[in-house]
């Protein structure tokens, strides 16, 4: 998906940074824009209703718009915040209840 979005850019070696805002993205969207990536692709669990660690790779027209999460605000709104294209990488976790409850390897 993203070859077909910026393939003159991945034919070079990738440079990349990696923040971990947990549930407080809102928290660094200054620091997001001053990193002025040419893509932003934010990761978080999502119900893609499959096997637990399945993931894809989303557009924001795959995602709902809606807050009631763990997100003091919904990605598809926060994403109005940045200028560059923004994915999510949806992964599928074991359990959907409300709660921290996500376990590492």
């Amino acid at each position: 998906m993203l070859e077909s979005i910026f393939p003159e850019k991945l034919k070079i070696p990738l440079i990349f940074s990696a923040l971990s805002v947990e549930t407080s993205i809102e928290n660094y969207i200054g620091k997001i824009n001053s990193l002025n990536p040419d893509i932003l692709v934010l990761i978080d669990c999502v119900d893609l209703k499959s096997a637990p660690g399945k993931f894809k790779l989303l557009t924001l027209n795959q995602v709902q718009d809606q807050t009631f999460n763990t997100h003091n605000i919904s990605l598809k709104k926060l994403t109005d915040f940045f200028s560059m294209p923004v994915f999510i990488l949806g992964i599928q976790p074991e359990k959907i209840d409300f709660g921290e409850n996500i376990r590492t390897l």
